[in-house]
Formats: C-alpha cells, structure tokens, sequence
C-alpha cells in the first residue's frame, strides 16, 4: 500500500526547496536558464540520492557561503 502526505505536508515540502533555490538564485546571480537548470540538478539529485531536493539545494547554498 502506498501512502501520500496529505496536501499540506506536499505544498510545505515544495515550498521549502522553492524558498531554497530562489536563494541559490539570489546568491549565484544566475540568470532564469541557469536558475532552471540549477533547478533541475537539485530536483534530479533528490530523486536519486538519499537527500531530499530541498536538503541538495541547502548544500548549494551553504557551499556558495
């Protein structure tokens, strides 16, 4: 049986890794098909590595500090 988080717990978790890139974008300065692309390295690491999107995206940033 599969279990989904209820829609709140989805919009919470998507705005959190949303919240995060913007600053990644505001950090890196990148322009809209550099924050994309960005954007689609953290979401892809999140599927396929342990780490959520938003925890990749956190690591982006905190290496960019």
């Amino acid at each position: 049986m599969c279990f989904l988080p209820s829609g709140r717990r989805v919009g919470e978790t998507f705005a959190g890794f949303d919240d995060e890139m913007r600053l990644v974008k505001g950090v890196t300065g990148a322009t809209e098909k550099e924050f994309q692309s960005l954007t689609a390295v953290a979401e892809k690491l999140g599927r396929e590595t342990s780490f959520t999107a938003k925890q990749v995206a956190e690591a982006c940033l905190n290496a960019l500090k």
